[in-house]
């Protein structure tokens, strides 16, 4: 999705002056209001189809709906805590959409995708003994011997491993404090399908063609991800 920025105080602050400055100065204003409305108009219709996108997404909450504070809808899941959020966007730190659910597990630990580790091996590392899936992710804990313990189990296995692969190597998995979250790299299906498309009127056609079908979309695969995440949740609960 496109989605224009514009100082706006700098802006009025300007055609302010510009129209205090006489006829030539009544022109400029014109010709700014001309030259600056495309990228308002722009700008109002991403903040509006991304707020939409925030409402799709608390449907999948058991109150139908979240409730949005700094950057984060809150809510519940199957009567846990629920918030959804992004971090990063910059260079350094590309965009990351996540989930995050409350999780009584004493465990500690975090899966990244090998691909994202830059340099040298992250402290505390291990191995799980599944090849496939060490070569592709990096296991960070401070308890490996536990987690190794409760990854033996089949069935906790493949809860893991199934979210994994599903989301191919842009996800990331952490556990901590209470708060069990899943990263995806990029965004939900629905952003990488947007972003896949080569152009910005490309972009444009996909919204305006599919957004009602988008909308749901968001809903149904943010309900996805949170039911894995809760059986997950319930998996690691289960063995302490």
């Amino acid at each position: 999705m496109v989605i224009v920025f514009w100082p706006t105080r700098v802006t009025f602050s300007l055609i302010l002056v510009a129209g205090s400055s006489g006829a030539a100065g009544l022109y400029l204003m014109l010709g700014l209001v001309l030259v600056l409305a495309p990228f308002w108009y722009l700008a109002i219709r991403s903040g509006r189809r991304e707020r939409q996108r925030w409402v799709r997404r608390g449907q999948a909450f058991d109150e139908g709906a979240g409730t949005m504070r700094r950057g984060r809808m809150a809510g519940h899941f199957h009567g846990r805590e629920v918030a959804l959020f992004y971090t990063g966007g910059g260079r350094r730190r590309p965009r990351c959409f996540n989930a995050q659910l409350a999780c009584s597990s004493p465990l500690s630990f975090e899966i990244d995708p090998r691909a994202t580790i830059v340099i040298g091996k992250a402290k505390n590392s291990f191995e799980t003994g599944d090849a496939g899936l060490d070569r592709d992710f990096a296991f960070v804990s401070d308890a490996p011997e536990r987690f190794k313990a409760w990854f033996q189990k089949p069935e906790n296995k493949q809860k893991l491993v199934a979210g994994l692969r599903q989301s191919s190597h842009r996800c990331r998995v952490e556990m901590k404090t209470g708060r069990l979250t899943w990263g995806i790299r990029g965004g939900l299906e629905t952003e990488q399908d947007l972003l896949s498309a080569p152009t910005a009127s490309a972009q444009s056609r996909f919204i305006q063609t599919d957004e009602a079908k988008l909308g749901d979309l968001e809903r149904d695969r943010t309900r996805e991800l949170l039911e894995n995440l809760n059986q997950l949740a319930a998996a690691l609960e289960s063995e302490f």
